[in-house]
Order: structure tokens, then sequence, then C-alpha cells
């Protein structure tokens, strides 16, 4: 049991500074989020299956459908409760933290093991992954298999039956995999794959190769159906892109600007790996310093035959080095944080394997490392922070927010016991996050809906079946009392051109909310 003393102990860290985030509602749920629940939920209630999954920057083209069939697991068991949703992406990284602690245990490394799981557990960048369910959210794990399976090919490129799977196909299956999580991740996988295929065809057994194509293939079968069914859109909408009639992924940025942004998010990446945001300002000394010690590492190993450490620290410098000059010189757009989430656990376990070294070093550099790292877990968890923190109101982005507002819609308008309409104001124009909200707690706690409720009247174009989960008991002509749910926003034009769409509209009272959000209702 005393093995597994520190990995119980990250596991329950991490648990602990998520799921109070989770139950509360204290988390992002905004367009993207109320997207994703209503697409899930329009294949679970209707049964209507997706060949693809969310519309990606490049216009015309969209990502593998995988998230919407893992969100549909807590759908179903939650009743479509949009907190259990959450539960993927942490489900995902306590199981990218277990596996890494375990192949560092079987390649003989149990200290980096144990730094490993407590330096996961307590990551800021995890944490907050682990915080909002969001589809790239779950790249750590599907770049942490990809490693491992690059490492057991290098180990053992001839493999037997049984090791078959755990070497390149492996690694194939997440590249491929990672085109529904998050493209442009998916892409640099595929490309570092193939590059690694390329310097090693010498080492190449048919039946490998033959298999990792099979599984790099197989994950892109429903969009190639959709292809087919909807005369090749996305492989014209590619091809217009490039031509440069297609204007998508706004946002370029000249290549002088791209050497430096570049280096700069991967550098920030890793110092959000290790510290909280109010840290990440000696991002270039955090950098510089893993740099120097990977290298000095490569060069003076503690341990004779070790395999391991070598590989894995070479794989991540040339990981870094090949999306470095990837970004830069092939993808003009402005670099996402997110495309970068799955470096955050090979920063991890490389820094695991650099703390080890040091500390077998002598007995004082053992103290030392015991000390940073205390330091390190006490500056993420923050405990006296935490345990004297003020609670303050959830911000307008957060579940817990919304859901108070839809609860005291539907509390007054049940009380008035007239047919009533709900139209939200929200600066992306359009309300995904408080129409799932919506018609959630309107089926599930009050069996009751709005006679209609949108973003402005009579809009249903832009959310897909939306007419299948409206009022069977009103129609919108019905409504005597209308609802005006108003996020904040700066542009106070914006906003007036929107009071427009109700010009009939009776405002009586004004309804604000600790986070900010009004209501003005009233009557028709």
């Amino acid at each position: 049991m005393r093995r597994y003393f520190f990995l119980l102990v990250s596991i329950a860290v991490l648990l602990s500074l998520t799921l109070p985030s989770i139950i509360s509602g204290n988390f992002t749920f905004v367009f993207d989020m109320g997207r994703d629940q209503l697409w899930t939920r329009n294949m679970v209630e209707l049964k209507r299956p997706t060949l693809i999954g969310p519309w990606g920057s490049i216009a015309g083209v969209f990502f593998g459908p995988l998230w919407f069939y893992l969100l549909s697991i807590p759908y179903l068991i939650f009743n479509g409760d949009p907190r259990a949703a959450v539960l993927l992406p942490l489900v995902s990284n306590l199981a990218a933290m277990i596996i890494g602690w375990k192949i560092l245990r079987k390649y003989n490394h149990p200290l980096a093991a144990d730094f490993f799981a407590v330096l996961f557990g307590v990551s800021p960048a995890i944490v907050g992954l682990s915080s909002f369910a969001f589809h790239a959210n779950l790249l750590p794990l599907a770049t942490l298999l990809f490693f491992i399976g690059l490492f057991n090919f290098h180990q053992q490129p001839t493999t037997n039956n049984q090791q078959l799977l755990t070497g390149l196909p492996l690694s194939a299956l997440m590249a491929s995999l990672s085109f529904h999580l998050e493209p442009v991740a998916g892409v640099m996988l595929t490309g570092f794959l193939t590059l690694f295929i390329l310097g090693r065809t010498h080492l190449l057994k048919l039946r490998v190769l033959v298999l990792a194509f099979f599984l790099f293939s197989l994950p892109f079968l429903p969009q190639l159906i959709f292809e087919f069914r909807h005369d090749f859109i996305q492989t014209k909408s590619l091809t217009a892109y490039f031509q440069g009639k297609n204007p998508s992924l706004m946002g370029e940025l000249a290549l002088d600007q791209r050497v430096t942004e570049r280096i700069t998010k991967l550098a920030g990446t890793l110092a959000h790996s290790l510290f909280p945001t109010e840290f990440t300002s000696g991002k270039w000394i955090i950098f510089s310093a893993f740099i120097l010690l990977t290298v000095v590492f490569l060069k003076n190993k503690t341990k004779p035959n070790d395999d391991f450490s070598h590989y894995s620290l070479l794989f991540t410098l040339y990981f870094l080095l090949f999306h470095y000059f990837a970004y830069t010189f092939l993808f003009p757009a402005e670099l996402k944080n997110w495309y970068l989430s799955g470096f955050i656990p090979l920063y991890i376990l490389s820094m695991s394997l650099i703390l080890e070294n040091i500390k077998l070093k002598s007995r004082a550099h053992g103290a030392l490392i015991i000390i940073f790292t205390v330091v390190i877990v006490s500056i993420s968890i923050n405990p006296v922070d935490r345990f004297f923190e003020i609670k303050k109101p959830m911000p307008p982005e957060t579940l817990g927010a919304q859901m108070e507002v839809v609860d005291w819609i539907y509390t007054n308008a049940v009380a008035k016991s007239q047919p009533f309409a709900v139209y939200t104001y929200t600066p992306p124009v359009y309300d995904y996050h408080y129409e799932y909200l919506l018609w959630w707690r309107g089926t599930r706690k009050y069996n009751l809906l709005p006679a209609e409720f949108s973003y402005r009247p009579g809009e249903t174009s832009y959310s897909q079946y939306k007419t299948e989960f409206m009022s069977k008991q009103w129609k919108p002509e019905d409504a005597k009392l209308i609802y005006l749910i108003i996020e904040p926003d700066s542009l106070e034009k914006r906003l007036t051109g929107w009071m427009g769409n109700f010009p009939k509209a009776t405002q009586s009272e004004t309804k604000e909310f600790p986070s900010k959000v009004k209501v003005l209702f009233g009557s028709i």
C-alpha cells in the first residue's frame, strides 16, 4: 500500500480542487458548452446519431463526433445535468495521472512516478482543464498515450501479437482521435508521427504499418460518410481555404510576430503546468531552466542504461522543436492556448525525471528538491487563501449564476400562472447556454416550458431541431409575460439594437443578480 501513497493522495487533492466547483456550478458554461449540450440532447432524445462534431475554425469543416458521443454517457447517467459533462475531462486527466505514474514505475523510476503524481495533481493547468467541459481538455491523455506508443515501438519495434496495439498503432489511433478533440493538435500529431515513421522505415514490419494505418483511418469513417452524403463539403471548404477563397482562421500573424508568439505560448504552457497564473510572469526563466536542465540531464545521466529517461527528455525536446517550427512556418493564425494542452503531461513527466535525477545526486540536492516540490504544491493549492477565502458572487459566464437566473424566472412565472416567453441577450448573440438550461430545468424540475425561448422573437434557425423541444402547451403568440435576460456587455449600442426587438413589451420591473445579469420582466 505504501507504493500507492503519493498517487492516492494526489488523486484526492485533484478531486478536492475540482469537485466543489463542479458540484456548485462555479465553472464556465458559455457558447461552446451550451451548443455541445444541445447537440448531445438532440442525439439522445431524438435518437439521431451524428456523423460530425462541432464546427471548426475553418468554415465548412467540422470536428469528428467523438466528443458528442462521450458527452452522451454522463447525459444518460445524470439525466442531462450539465455538471456531469465536466466529469469527462476530470476522469480523463485522472487516467493520465495514473498512466503516467504507472509507466514511470514500470521503467524503474518510482521517485519520478511520485513526483509526477504530485505535480500533476496540483498543476493549475490540469485543475483548470478538469473543471469545465471542453473537447480539447482531453488532449493531455491522448498526447501521453501518443508518447507511450512511440516509446514502446522504439523499445521493441518488432513486437509480438500481444504487444502490437501498444506501439505505433496506439500512437496512430491517438493522432487520429485528436482530430475529434482539436483538429489543429491532430494535424500536428499526425505530422510528428509521419516524420517518426519516415525516420524508421527500416524497422517497420508490414503488419505494424497496416494496423497503424487502419487504426488511424477508422475514426475518420463517420466524417467520410458525411462527405459522401453532403457532396464533399468539408473537402471543398479545405481546398477553398488553401486557395485563399475561404476567409477563416481570423487573426493571422506576420512571420516575425509568429517567431516570438509561438515560443511565448510554449513557455507559458510550461509555466502554467507548474504555477498559478499570477506566477507565470517568470515563464521565460522557467522555460530556460527547463531546457537547460533537460540538456544537462541528457549528457549526464545518473542511472546507467536508462533508456526511458533519455528517450522521454529527447522526445520532449523534439516535440517542442517540431511544434515550434510547424506552427511558425505552416500555421499563420494566432496560436490558441488549448492547442497546447497536450504538452502538459510531457512537461510534467520530464520535470519529474529531472527532479529525481537531481535528488539522487546527493542528500543536499535531495533536500533542495523536497523544498522545491513543497513550494510548488503550496503555491498551487494555496491553503491559507482557500481556508480564509471570502465567497464571491459567481460571474455571469458560470453555470451556477445562470441556473440562479433560470430558476428565478420559472419560480416567478409559475406564481403568475400565465404563458410567458424568455429572450436572452448575450454578447456571442446565440444563447445556446441559456436555451439548454431553460429546456433542462423546465423539463426536469418545473414540468413547464416557456411559450418561446430564443435570442429574439420567432428565431429558431440557429438551433438544430429546436422546434422539437419547444412547448407543446403554448404557442409563442400565447405569451402574456416576457422575461428579458441581459448579460453584461460593454457595447451599449449593441444592447440598444437588441432591445428594438421588443417594442410591445411593457417593462414593469428589473431584477439584478449578484452576477450582474439583469432580467427585465413585464407584460406584453
